[in-house]
């Protein structure tokens, strides 16, 4: 009996991530499909060993191994907190090259300074309400993100200050 030939030809990434600003790899779908992949490493948020997670849409025609991680990545989403009380971030560059980091959320009122806590290793930013999210929710908007490199409909930005 003969097994039919089966063409394992591989799914060339688009896209990789980063944790705590110092691993990073191919996001892959071998074992598991894009979102679910996503939604996985997100929950590994703890807030303190594994604190800051990132994906980021590799360079067109250069290879993860070939990425000058020096350099790049220049636009990405980044989530920094824990899996039930994390914060997303978008990095942005405008028509003039000039980088904006953005906050996301769902809209909340603007009246107030940011309170709210959300702890990262040894550093604790404040932010809005609507823009704390847990790993289930963020994973829809980092889907959103892998697929278009846009955050889904409904959703704003805010920018921050990193000077």
């Amino acid at each position: 009996m003969t097994c039919p030939r089966v063409d394992l030809q591989r799914f060339e990434p688009t896209h990789a991530t980063t944790f705590n600003n110092r691993s990073s790899g191919e996001l892959l779908d071998d074992i598991r499909p894009h979102r679910d992949q996503i939604r996985r490493e997100l929950g590994l948020l703890d807030g303190q060993d594994e604190f800051s997670w990132s994906l980021w849409k590799l360079p067109d025609d250069v290879e993860f191994p070939d990425v000058d991680l020096s350099v790049w990545p220049r636009e990405y989403m980044q989530s920094a907190g824990s899996a039930d009380r994390m914060v997303i971030e978008m990095r942005v560059f405008d028509a003039d090259s000039e980088p904006h980091q953005l906050s996301i959320g769902r809209g909340g009122s603007r009246e107030e300074d940011p309170a709210e806590p959300v702890v990262y290793g040894s550093y604790t930013l404040r932010v809005h309400p609507d823009e704390i999210f847990t790993a289930d929710e963020a994973t829809e908007v980092y889907y959103s993100y892998f697929q278009t490199g846009d955050i889904p409909a409904g959703f704003v930005t805010r920018e921050l200050d990193i000077s």
